[in-house]
């Protein structure tokens, strides 16, 4: 029998097991009747998947209140995967183009980004049934002509609001490839607490970012922390492409406070212990950084106490060999390192 002429709640379950990103490998796959799209269409948005671009498409297609309402009851995970301005060569294709204008180029497709991530807040704060959101920002890969160096293409307002959407109860921010711009924007914005407002509706955090506090583990007292079960923080902003060898440190929200980097880890590791103890069901609570000058990837659990020497390239929540307190002292960080400190 074809598959076109299965009974329709069969052909759903095909269509499930297939996935939203069959569709999105080729939406003409969407059409092949009226019947099929009726069925495949809710199959598509369940799992929403974006890079900047097909944000830009999405955003374009969706703003419209009727073809909004249509779609609002569907998605249940979302993913964006950003690596930043992409049209480095169209920007030198007329060479009578001053390089003032091809700043203004750059600087007018972050302003554009951000602006479509603003509107994708609103939409998906209308999804009731979204549960899931995976924001990764990747370094961006800049023409060397630009004379630029690691630029920063986010802002505050849009991932804000991306780590406070009401109905998450999985959420994953990874923004390690860039850092904030435009925050004097907004001067009320502190994502950590953004972030950390949501751990009571939370189940599962994963969390890098350039700047960070150990705000970011402070739950509210007055609300109990009933479906959290899992929480890593990494600390290293290493393994960020092929091309990027550096092992870098995040820098502490605010930069008033002293201590460097040791002191944001073991604050930041305190901290982590204080939320296992108030969780009704803890499974995972992890702060993963590194050392210098070793260059070694290690994992403390906050639930046991154990630290661990991670293999290269592995999960955040991956077990490691387990270490003794006297070996992580002998590689520990040192005192005086830069939270910015980067090894070729």
């Amino acid at each position: 029998m074809p598959l076109h002429q299965l009974p329709p709640e069969v052909l759903l379950h095909v269509l499930r097991l297939l996935g939203s990103v069959f569709f999105r490998q080729d939406t003409r796959r969407l059409l092949v009747s009226k019947w099929w799209y009726q069925l495949a269409w809710p199959v598509l948005l369940h799992d929403l998947a974006f890079s900047a671009a097909s944000l830009r498409r999405f955003i374009l297609t969706f703003e419209r209140e009727d073809v909004m309402s249509s779609m609002q009851n569907h998605p249940i995970t979302t993913s964006l995967c950003l690596d930043g301005f992409q049209g480095w060569d169209a920007l030198w294709s007329d060479n009578s183009k001053p390089a003032r204008t091809n700043f203004e180029a750059v600087d007018a497709w972050t302003s554009e980004l951000n602006g479509h991530l603003t509107s994708l807040v609103v939409i998906l704060q209308r999804c009731a049934k979204l549960r899931s959101l995976t924001l990764k920002a990747r370094p961006e890969h800049h023409d060397p002509r630009m004379d630029l160096q690691r630029r920063d293409y986010l802002m505050a307002l849009p991932l804000a609001g991306l780590a406070s959407i009401s109905h998450l109860t999985c959420l994953e921010v990874d923004t390690a490839g860039t850092g904030l711009v435009n925050q004097s924007n907004a001067p009320g914005i502190h994502i950590c607490r953004e972030i950390r407002s949501m751990l009571p509706t939370l189940r599962r955090l994963r969390c890098r970012m350039t700047s960070i506090c150990p705000d970011v583990l402070d739950a509210p007292e007055k609300r109990p922390l009933l479906d959290l079960e899992d929480v890593v923080v990494n600390l290293s902003l290493s393994e960020m492409s092929d091309s990027d060898t550096s092992y870098r440190y995040p820098s502490r929200c605010g930069h008033t406070y002293g201590g460097g980097f040791p002191q944001l880890k073991a604050d930041m590791e305190a901290k982590a212990k204080d939320l296992a103890g108030r969780m009704r069901n803890p499974r995972i609570i992890r702060v993963v950084s590194h050392t210098l000058p070793g260059l070694k990837m290690h994992s403390f659990d906050a639930l046991t106490g154990r630290r661990m020497l991670l293999p290269s390239a592995t999960p955040w929540d991956a077990d490691g060999e387990e270490l003794e307190e006297t070996v992580v002292g002998e590689e520990d960080f040192d005192s005086d390192s830069s939270s910015e400190e980067g090894l070729p």
